[in-house]
C-alpha cells in the first residue's frame, strides 16, 4: 500500500529505465485521495478514491498529499523496478537530508 505525505512527481525515481519511465504493469485501487500517471505520449490519467486502475508500461507516477492506494505488480517486474529505483531513491533521500532505515 502506498501512503503519500506530500505532493510529488516520482519521475526522478525512474532515471535509467527505457525512456526514464516505469516499465511495469500495475493493477490497483485508490483508497483515499488521488494519484496520477503521466503516459509516454505526455497525457495524464488521474485516479480518485474508489477508482480501480490498470496501468501498462511506459508511465511515471505522481502523487498527491493524503492519498492512499493499493497496487499489485507482477513479481519479476516489481523486482526489476525496485533494482532500478532504489539507487535513485537513495540519491534523492541523501540530497533531501532524509535518513532511510537500513536493512
Amino acid at each position: 500500500m502506498e501512503n503519500n505525505f506530500i505532493d510529488m512527481d516520482q519521475a526522478l525515481f525512474f532515471k535509467g529505465a527505457p525512456n526514464d519511465q516505469c516499465q511495469a504493469h500495475h493493477v490497483g485501487y485508490v483508497l483515499k485521495g488521488r494519484f496520477g500517471v503521466r503516459l509516454a505520449d505526455g497525457s495524464e490519467e488521474i485516479f480518485e478514491a474508489g477508482d480501480a486502475f490498470v496501468i501498462g508500461p511506459g508511465h511515471t507516477p505522481f502523487s498527491f498529499a493524503g492519498s492512499e492506494y493499493l497496487a499489485f505488480t507482477p513479481t519479476e517486474e516489481a523486482k526489476r523496478q525496485t533494482e532500478l529505483m532504489m539507487p535513485n531513491i537513495m540519491k534523492f533521500a541523501q540530497e533531501q537530508g532524509l535518513q532511510l532505515p537500513v536493512q
